[in-house]
């Protein structure tokens, strides 16, 4: 925005007689009703960024804790499985070692 698109520009304004003052005051105060209607207009676009800001890191965080539960599913699930396997690897090992002692056991009852 400049002073000749507003119509106050150092040409155009004059005060030499008091018709002339009244025009300027005139020409300078629809000049700042102008500014001001595009302060206003630029307060309001920033504001819209500023929600469109807010409402995309909320969208983020939702995203991230989504992800994050998503992780913690998958690792119970897999200490699920792996406490599974141990308990049937314990379960084997403790079979295994039953049946090596048997013969051992046939063994001392024989004379």
């Amino acid at each position: 925005m400049t002073t000749g698109a507003l119509g106050v520009s150092s040409g155009t304004i004059s005060i030499g007689t008091a018709t002339a003052a009244l025009a300027a005051m005139s020409a300078v105060q629809t000049a700042i009703l102008q500014v001001a209607s595009a302060e206003a207009n630029i307060g309001a676009i920033q504001n819209q960024i500023q929600a469109i800001i807010a409402n995309d890191t909320v969208g983020q965080q939702n995203v991230t804790s989504a992800n994050s539960t998503l992780v913690d599913t998958n690792m119970a699930q897999a200490m699920t499985t792996f406490s599974s396997q141990q308990v049937l690897m314990q379960a084997a090992v403790a079979m295994l070692s039953q049946a090596q002692a048997l013969p051992q056991l046939i063994l001392k009852l024989l004379p």
